[in-house]
């Protein structure tokens, strides 16, 4: 996977501890864009589907899955210790971005980041 390299580069100084939300959303921003998993984090994922689905269904369900797991597994590669274990209740990799989101990327955090540019 090429996300590892990636991920060491960009997280080698500084994992996310609280207080860098938004410069380590737009680094995890480039690996899920180059791993093509921006999707997990944008859209709601379909429900399960029934046992008499037909196998396209299955397969694209399972296909969600495994890259769920993948973006669950990046995004847990650029937090601390303390961070993933607050985390791993999360099904889907939009939950944790959903929340993340939720606690950090408030309207003042904003207004700062965009003067500091």
């Amino acid at each position: 996977m090429a996300a590892e390299g990636i991920l060491t580069d960009l997280f080698k100084d500084e994992k996310f501890h609280g207080t860098n939300y938004f410069e380590g959303k737009r680094k995890v921003g480039y690996v899920l864009h180059d791993e093509d998993l921006v999707p997990l984090v944008a859209e709601a994922p379909s429900s399960e589907p029934k046992g008499n689905a037909a196998q396209a269904t299955l397969d694209a369900f399972a296909t969600w899955v495994s890259k769920n797991r993948i973006a669950i597994n990046i995004l847990f590669a650029t937090m601390t210790e303390t961070y993933v274990r607050g985390y791993k209740v999360c099904w889907t990799a939009k939950e944790i971005m959903d929340r993340f989101k939720k606690v950090y990327d408030t309207p003042s955090q904003n207004r700062k980041g965009l003067v500091m540019k």
